[in-house]
């Protein structure tokens, strides 16, 4: 067990990649093991920070410190802020909130970036390795490359989406991307930005070669199967627009959720919100924890327990109206703190951990835009319902949308319903960016008095300086 620390805490020792280190990191570092084993390589992905978005900073003791990726959360245009609580948020978020163009302080370590390129350095280290590893079958050295390349696509496609451009075919091929890292090590981080067309082809590339490898069956939520990898390769088309593909994959990944040795399941909010949250509680964290939450079929978590206490940020009371009132979902939310004091506003209490992962309500409203995208109003609208019987009483779950374009912008509102302060709703701002249906659009944030305005630059990320200045070859966004 001793060894096995050791060897599953090797990401987390890499930090050095980050500040520019220019040492390859490719040979067996002093007082640590490379792994030599089938073992080994697959105690690597039992890492307990692979399963967060976050980086972990050593601290005394041999303890780490975190620093999470919650900038999404801020960025998205149905949160509020009010100046009696806006304190509580660190810098980086307040400048988020604002759509600032410069987020970070200059020697800022960006979880928005680091996190993802930290983590890609473990993935890095199986794909290189664990054909030629000690023990274990060939099948299952294959499954561990196949579930590596799958996290590694997945590490690619989050930061894809965020420091640079939304997926526009016209220009895809033009517009600035991030860096494609494939070998483990440090000095891969100052490589140049591809284009965001060579980045989304590398990661559909490792998710096509990592699929038929995959494990048939989900064995745990935090290990990659099939059902998860083919939802993500469904997710990637998704983003790109590319509906007619994407549905196919989804609806792969559907048919394989009886393939699993844990639950898997859309809770019936009409009956665990009353086991959830019973009227008189005004408690955070009222879901399921993660490892057991059943609509979860890979974990990427990013924390909210900071929002979920703090009372920091808001649903903007115009959002508010789009529930029904009968709608379960809105008792996610409370107007009052933990002390039972009324705060200006409704704020969301939880989940305090929201999935990036693969999920089934996203496979679902996925699904649903795929086939009204596609012209398959009836089908769109069956799965639609299905889900929406899930979240309030029958009699006010109906769809009766006939128009195709209204009923997308209807599962769109769906979506928002669904992930409101969780910071998924950004991305869908940015998918929807490039959309004739949702051109013209306005988006703003309050905090008190003062206004601000999204303006289209401003769903691109800057690149934080603490990495521009230690990698030069990695130019900015404007």
């Amino acid at each position: 067990m001793k060894h096995m620390t050791r060897y599953i805490y090797i990401a987390a020792s890499m930090l050095l990649m980050i500040s520019g280190c220019k040492k390859y990191l490719d040979v067996k570092p002093k007082g640590l093991e490379v792994p030599q084993t089938y073992e080994h390589f697959n105690g690597l992905f039992n890492n307990p920070n692979l399963l967060s978005y976050a980086i972990f900073m050593p601290v005394e003791n041999g303890a780490s410190a975190g620093a999470g990726v919650t900038l999404p959360v801020v960025m998205s245009d149905e949160v509020r802020l009010d100046p009696q609580y806006s304190a509580t948020l660190a810098p980086r978020e307040l400048n988020a909130f604002k759509w600032l163009p410069d987020i970070y302080q200059l020697t800022e370590q960006p979880a928005e970036w680091a996190a993802f390129y930290l983590q890609n350095y473990t993935f890095n280290l199986i794909i290189r390795g664990v054909l030629s590893a000690e023990g274990g079958t060939d099948q299952q050295k294959r499954a561990l490359l196949a579930e590596a390349k799958a996290n590694r696509a997945l590490m690619h496609f989050m930061v894809l989406n965020l420091f640079a451009k939304p997926y526009n075919a016209a220009t895809a091929s033009t517009d600035p991307g991030v860096p494609i890292i494939e070998i483990p090590e440090a000095s891969a981080m100052a490589g140049a930005r591809k284009t965001v067309r060579e980045v989304y082809d590398f990661i559909i590339n490792d998710l096509t070669q990592a699929i038929p490898d995959l494990n048939e069956r989900t064995v745990s939520r935090f290990r990659i199967s099939k059902t998860a990898g083919r939802y993500m390769l469904g997710q990637v088309y998704f983003m790109m627009g590319e509906y007619s593909k994407a549905l196919v994959e989804l609806n792969s990944a559907k048919s394989l959720l009886s393939n699993s040795d844990v639950p898997m399941a859309l809770y019936d909010y009409n009956v665990m919100m009353d086991i959830w949250a019973p009227a008189a509680t005004n408690s955070p964290g009222i879901m399921p924890i993660a490892p057991d939450n059943q609509e979860e079929i890979f974990q990427k978590r990013v924390n909210m327990f900071g929002f979920a206490y703090t009372n920091s940020v808001f649903l903007d009371p115009g959002y508010e109206s789009i529930y029904d009132p009968q709608d379960q979902r809105l008792k996610m939310f409370r107007d009052k703190n933990t002390q039972g004091v009324a705060i200006p506003y409704k704020a969301r209490r939880s989940p305090i951990a929201i999935n990036y992962g693969p999920s089934i309500p996203d496979l679902y409203l996925m699904i649903a835009e795929c086939k009204a995208r596609t012209g398959n109003t009836g089908g769109a609208i069956t799965d639609l319902e299905e889900f929406r019987n899930k979240r309030m009483p029958s009699d006010v779950a109906e769809v009766t949308f006939t128009d195709q374009n209204e009923l997308i912008k209807f599962i769109v509102e769906e979506r928002l319903r669904e992930y409101a302060c969780t910071g998924k709703r950004w991305f869908d701002l940015r998918r929807l960016s490039n959309d004739p249906l949702f051109s013209g659009k306005t988006y703003t944030h309050k905090n008190g008095t003062e206004t601000y305005t999204l303006t289209p630059d401003r769903l691109v990320l800057r690149i934080p300086k603490f990495v521009s200045q230690t990698n030069p070859a990695i130019t900015d966004n404007p």
